[in-house]
């Protein structure tokens, strides 16, 4: 009697499919380089997401050569978040995984930024404009309704400065708040900036 007991459970047994920890897992190995110079990126953290944005728990980190490898993927389509301080988070979508190695290189790119001092300022405000390459890039000043005040364009390489005497042409701008927008190698960012006569 015992003996057809276990034979019934290992007949059931292996009709049942695999669980995931059975299946052959694949492995993701790639290189992660800056953007404008191509040089290898270290210690940037590589996860794994499924594809509706839920983390894994699989991840990795490149080493002093830029190279990581993200071993017991198992098979399916998952996205990589890149993160690395000083860079923007790079997201690389519908990397398909197999019983494998996959490869998957990504670039990542450090973020334009905007510096604007002295903040309040009187009858001149300094922006200086900071770009991870050259590139065609735009500085506009918003007053508080919206209305652009002010543009300037041209190529930015690496750092620019501006000095700007709150002039619109010829008319000298009120008091008040402006906000300035700076936009090059695809991304923007505001700043807040004061006028006080």
């Amino acid at each position: 009697m015992n003996n057809r007991i276990r034979l019934g459970i290992l007949s059931v047994a292996l009709l049942l499919p695999p669980m995931a920890s059975d299946a052959v897992a694949g492995t993701i190995c790639g290189t992660i380089r800056d953007e404008a110079t191509l040089q290898p990126v270290d210690r940037a953290g590589i996860f794994v997401r499924y594809t509706n944005g839920a983390y894994t728990g699989l991840y990795g980190a490149s080493d002093i050569a830029g190279k990581y490898c993200i071993d017991g993927v198992p098979p399916g389509t998952y996205d990589l978040e890149v993160q690395r301080d000083d860079y923007l988070t790079t997201f690389v979508t519908g990397v398909v995984v197999e019983d494998v190695t996959t490869s998957v290189d990504v670039t990542v790119s450090m973020p334009v930024q905007l510096s604007v001092w002295p903040n309040p300022a009187h009858d001149t405000v300094n922006l200086l404009m900071t770009t991870p390459r050259e590139s065609m890039a735009r500085l506009e000043l918003f007053d508080v309704r919206g209305r652009r005040v002010r543009i300037w364009e041209g190529v930015v390489a690496n750092q620019t400065l501006l000095s700007w005497n709150f002039r619109d042409g010829g008319e000298e701008l009120a008091s008040g708040v402006y906000m300035a927008r700076f936009t090059a190698s695809r991304q923007s960012i505001t700043q807040r900036l004061v006028r006080l006569r």
